[in-house]
């Protein structure tokens, strides 16, 4: 069975389904598109899954190449704009090169921090004919734990610790890291605080570690916690989902950078460790040294204090009316929380109502919530793209 057509009325919405299928099936979106102005709508869609960290590939026509340089219809630079948008971007000249450009453009998509690819296509270079071809499926190779000497430090320094916390991001947020960072806080009294695009990684039963989630602004009870921490265990932590500069007011402080990816230092993001490897392999092993791990009392009793706030914020909203002013924000996403299912899928605009969905909606599974930190105007094309992305999720809403 070959891959799944979707005809779209925009090459930008284009990108933007096939980025929220990237992000619920952890495999590439593929997009299709002409010639110039069908590929220069691209660009939006694509810088936006790039930042985000979504697998696209995108294929893209282009004039033949002998009217490369000409002032002709639709021609243009088309590399050159791409490669400001993409972490790779390949113009195939020559027919044989097709298909090793294209295996290249699905290992950079999918090898992290993911993010989109492009590939342009020539119109003489498709109406080629070619013997080449690529023998065999060329995987991303995994990666294995960060080293054992550095696992083993991280754990010390948390065990030193008189008031640890796990900040949670979106390179967290996989199956394979969700299951590991869920063992870890099981077998020890760790407090979790999600970031926005990190959302569900805390489960039902494990409620207990929630301290809710940060993004935006430096004013909720997660925020308290961070910033009382002594040490921030930065779990695929990336700084585009909430400025180090917002809630790392002490710099000096020690933070364990747990990711798949090198840190980028910041002025108010400087880790102590770096423990670089696969996210849910390094947490299995960090969970061995931290077994039975137990907080202080004193902090155990700060985080259920702002564990009561957090629930107070919802209790309080219910019995707030709407008004000749409009709805309760807030009263609506409880209700939405009441009314959908735990599989429900919900693509979320950028504005007021990404805060509140972000802030009250609680979810137990990533990415129930298709939420990002930036680039209003994409949200139907993102639930379009979930529709064909996640059709076993029991239902989804889209709110713009």
């Amino acid at each position: 069975m070959g891959p799944q057509l979707v005809v779209c009325r925009h090459e930008q919405n284009a990108a933007f389904m096939a980025a929220a299928i990237g992000r619920l099936t952890g495999g590439p979106g593929v997009v299709l598109v002409t010639s110039g102005p069908g590929t220069a709508n691209l660009a939006t869609g694509l810088l936006t899954a790039n930042t985000e960290q979504d697998s696209v590939v995108a294929l893209c026509g282009a004039v033949q190449r002998g009217d490369r340089l000409k002032r002709t219809h639709q021609s243009m630079d088309a590399a050159a704009l791409l490669k400001a948008v993409t972490k790779f971007t390949g113009e195939v000249d020559d027919p044989d090169n097709v298909p090793e450009t294209v295996a290249n453009a699905f290992r950079a998509a999918m090898a992290e921090p993911c993010g989109a690819s492009a590939v342009v296509l020539p119109a003489d270079v498709q109406a080629a004919t070619t013997s080449a071809g690529v023998a065999r499926p060329v995987r991303v190779p995994p990666l294995g734990p960060a080293p054992a000497e550095e696992i083993w430090r991280a754990a010390q320094l948390v065990h030193g610790a008189e008031r640890p916390v796990l900040l949670v991001g979106a390179r967290g947020a996989d199956p394979e890291s969700c299951l590991a960072l869920r063992a870890l806080i099981a077998d020890t009294d760790l407090p979790v605080v999600e970031t926005f695009q990190a959302a569900g990684v805390v489960s039902r039963d494990l409620e207990a570690r929630y301290v809710g989630r940060v993004g935006l602004f430096r004013n909720q009870p997660g925020d308290v916690i961070v910033g009382r921490a002594d040490v921030v265990i930065a779990v695929g932590y990336d700084a585009v989902e909430y400025d180090p500069g917002l809630w790392n007011a002490d710099v000096a402080r020690t933070i364990l950078h747990i990711d798949s990816v090198p840190a980028d230092i910041d002025n108010h993001y400087q880790p102590a460790l770096e423990l670089r490897g696969d996210v849910a392999a390094t947490l299995t092993e960090l969970a061995k040294q931290l077994s039975g791990h137990r907080l202080a009392d004193g902090f155990k009793s700060e985080i259920t204090r702002q564990q009561r706030v957090l629930a107070e914020i919802d209790e309080t909203a219910r019995t707030v009316g709407h008004s000749s002013v409009g709805l309760n924000p807030v009263a609506v996403v409880l209700k939405l929380r009441e009314i959908l299912d735990d599989d429900a899928t919900i693509a979320c605009d950028i504005g007021s109502n990404y805060i509140y969905m972000a802030r009250h909606f609680r979810v137990y599974e990533p990415p129930a919530v298709l939420q990002r930190s930036a680039d209003p105007g994409r949200q139907p094309a993102v639930g379009h793209g979930s529709e064909h992305g996640a059709p076993w999720h029991a239902g989804g809403l889209g709110l713009g």
